[in-house]
């Protein structure tokens, strides 16, 4: 169980054994794992033994912010988490990140010098090898002042992470405590919420019972309603086809009246044919009667005579104005006889 106030021995990855802070050659690494400095240097690359985080950066050939995209010297990268901002004389993005999520310490992408925001200041103290691009500890197996020296800047770098991390796990309690106090803060204006929709929902009973008396009338009305839609429906079909029916018995009635009109007018043309002929006739047999009629008065008249004047005239012959009376008798018998023939 932990104790308040005290800190337990880290455990090198690779000897598995407890480093005192004391001790020289103890050495913890950004991602903050602690190793034995000559453990450490074993490892391959620059890159932590347990989570494979790299200690230093690789950096692209053209870095820019995150937020706003700008390319320039003045770009400062997140060493807790890789964020990269602009600096606070251009955009500030870098340090709005440290204001979000207070991580205190960025490298500057141009002059790899690390800023402490906390403290408002560079911090020179990182250790970093020159050949193999890794984190080491110098000349560890030396003595004198550079091991002094060297120690002291392990302490302090390890104290600088410590807090940090400290910082870091505070900052993000208070965080996880303000959301506990939300919650309940929520979960009390719920109940409160429920505890008046139970209320509500007690002075509402009978209105729901008055609506559902009223939900099943509307059902009653509904069937209703749909029957007499079907009957409707029903005769509509009905009333369809006997309509189709009209309109055919309609046009057919049409065309038999254009044939009895186109039949009508030949009647009544061969109807006037006819009686122009029969006046024609009429007119013929007029004048036939006429001459029949003057035929037989003159021939009453020639009978009532003395017999020498019958004689006379029968052996003679009657001149009229123009013509002999032979000739105007003999002509309309003629005619007469034209007429039977044409009949």
């Amino acid at each position: 169980m932990a104790v308040d106030g005290l800190t337990e021995l880290p455990t090198c990855a690779f000897c598995l054994e407890r480093m005192d802070e004391a001790a020289n050659g103890v050495l913890t690494i950004l991602c903050n794992h602690s190793f034995h400095s000559a453990c450490l240097e074993q490892w391959g690359d620059s890159s932590c033994p347990v989570c494979r985080y790299f200690q230093t950066p690789q950096m692209a050939e053209e870095q820019a912010c995150f937020q706003c995209g700008m390319s320039s010297d003045d770009l400062w990268l997140c060493l807790i988490c890789g964020n990269i901002g602009c600096g606070r004389y251009s955009e500030k993005h870098a340090f709005v990140h440290f204001q979000e999520t207070q991580h205190t310490y960025a490298l500057n992408v141009k002059t790899r010098r690390v800023w402490d925001y906390v403290g408002d200041g560079y911090v020179h103290r990182l250790i970093q090898g020159s050949g193999a691009d890794k984190v080491v500890e110098y000349n560890h197996a030396g003595a004198g002042n550079i091991d002094e020296k060297m120690e002291s800047v392990t302490l302090e770098y390890t104290y600088l992470l410590t807090t940090q991390l400290e910082s870091q796990r505070h900052y993000y309690e208070e965080r996880m405590e303000d959301v506990r106090r939300a919650a309940e803060e929520e979960c009390l204006h719920l109940r409160t919420d429920l505890e008046a929709l139970r209320i509500a929902s007690g002075d509402t009973t009978d209105t729901v019972g008055l609506q559902q008396k009223q939900l099943a009338q509307l059902l009653k009305d509904k069937e209703s309603l749909e029957k007499k839609y079907q009957q409707a429906t029903v005769r509509l079909v009905k009333l369809s086809k006997d309509l189709q029916s009209e309109k055919q018995l309609n046009s057919i009635l049409e065309t038999n009246q254009n044939d009895y009109r186109q039949l009508v007018d030949k009647l009544r043309k061969e109807k006037e044919d006819a009686v122009t002929a029969c006046e024609k006739e009429i007119a013929d047999l007029r004048e036939q009667l006429a001459d029949l009629m003057y035929h037989m008065e003159t021939g009453d008249r020639i009978a009532v005579l003395p017999d020498a004047a019958r004689q006379d005239i029968e052996g003679g012959r009657i001149l009229s104005q123009d013509k002999p009376v032979e000739e105007s008798l003999s002509g309309s018998a003629k005619k007469a006889n034209q007429r039977r023939r044409n009949r």
